[in-house]
């Protein structure tokens, strides 16, 4: 695990449009100057495919985002032979975040995300270490948790619609 990779900061510095980089302050929100704050707390690992990432009921209570490659997040089954069987339910791309409802609420996750490619880089912001960052920068912590707000309204929202669509065709 590498604090902070080349990549990281790399990705962090090109992941920000332009125009988000100028609006420092306008509105809440996180800039450039921000995520390498947030950078501190995070530390990065390279995953081959099938690598568990967050596994239902563990304890960790990160954040992640990907770096580069993908990811999958899944459910597992019992399948007949009782083997378990994973259900593909999303898939997770380059700047996003994932784990963020756990981290949030303090829960334990109840699904798996697994690396689905060679290579795949994972942002891994750990839970002390990223509340000591926001604790001693108020106005990061607030773009922050902005930030983690949308992010949990766009999932309520692909929900909601899924469920309507869902409705729709019985």
């Amino acid at each position: 695990v590498d604090q902070a990779s080349p990549a990281l900061k790399r990705f962090l510095d090109e992941s920000i449009p332009a125009e988000r980089k100028k609006a420092r302050r306008q509105s809440v929100s996180l800039v450039t100057e921000d995520w390498h704050v947030l950078e501190t707390a995070a530390s990065t690992e390279v995953y081959a495919p099938g690598d568990m990432i967050i596994s239902p009921g563990s304890q960790r209570g990160s954040l992640y985002q990907v770096i580069s490659g993908r990811c999958t997040v899944q459910i597992s089954s019992e399948g007949s032979d009782g083997s378990a069987v994973p259900k593909e339910m999303g898939q997770v791309a380059v700047g996003e975040v994932f784990g963020y409802i756990s981290f949030v609420l303090g829960t334990i996750p109840t699904t798996e995300v697994v690396a689905a490619e060679a290579g795949t880089e994972v942002a891994c912001f750990d839970r002390n270490q990223l509340e000591s960052v926001l604790t001693r920068s108020p106005d990061v912590a607030a773009g922050f948790y902005e930030y983690i707000a949308c992010l949990i309204r766009e999932k309520f929202l692909e929900v909601e619609a899924r469920m309507r669509s869902a409705r729709e065709e019985a």
